[in-house]
């Protein structure tokens, strides 16, 4: 197995930029005139998908819920298994626009097991096959969330 190290520079600014107090799934899913900007293709009744803003690969989506809830045990039935649903869902469709074959799917929950943003839960689905190649990272998140709304339908 070959191990490949992700050069992903653009993170630095969400690192330098984490605002203690301010949730950007909250922030973002208050506005859904704003969906395409916010990076949201999808939406349902309990969770919804919104794109890595600094994504480590090429397709790297998170499901959260609308509920800020920061542990996975306050999860009701209903939101886990849309969230699930919308991972396999989100999984094809990354899958027919990037090519991407390998995935890492997981919760980060609290800060020692990783989590960027502690208390707002939210699965991320990362392929680890794609690399982001493109210039304009902002239009092309845009873009891509265009994209993944029609492969949703």
């Amino acid at each position: 197995m070959e191990f490949k190290i992700v050069y992903a520079p653009w993170r630095y600014r969400y690192i330098k930029n984490i605002k203690k107090g301010e949730c950007f799934l909250c922030k973002a899913v208050a506005e859904p005139s704003r969906d395409d900007e916010n990076l949201i293709p999808l939406r349902g009744r309990h969770v919804f998908l919104i794109l890595n803003k600094y994504p480590y690969t090429w397709g790297h989506v998170m499901v959260a819920p609308y509920r800020h809830i920061s542990r996975f045990e306050e999860l009701t039935d209903d939101e886990w298994v849309e969230m699930v649903a919308f991972a396999k869902k989100v999984m094809d469709a990354v899958v027919a626009l990037t090519g991407a074959q390998d995935f890492v799917i997981g919760i980060n929950v609290g800060r020692a097991a990783g989590a960027g943003l502690e208390d707002h839960i939210h699965l991320h689905i990362i392929p680890k096959d794609t690399e982001v190649k493109v210039e304009d990272l902002e239009t092309a998140l845009v873009q891509l969330t265009r994209d993944l709304r029609k492969a949703l339908r």
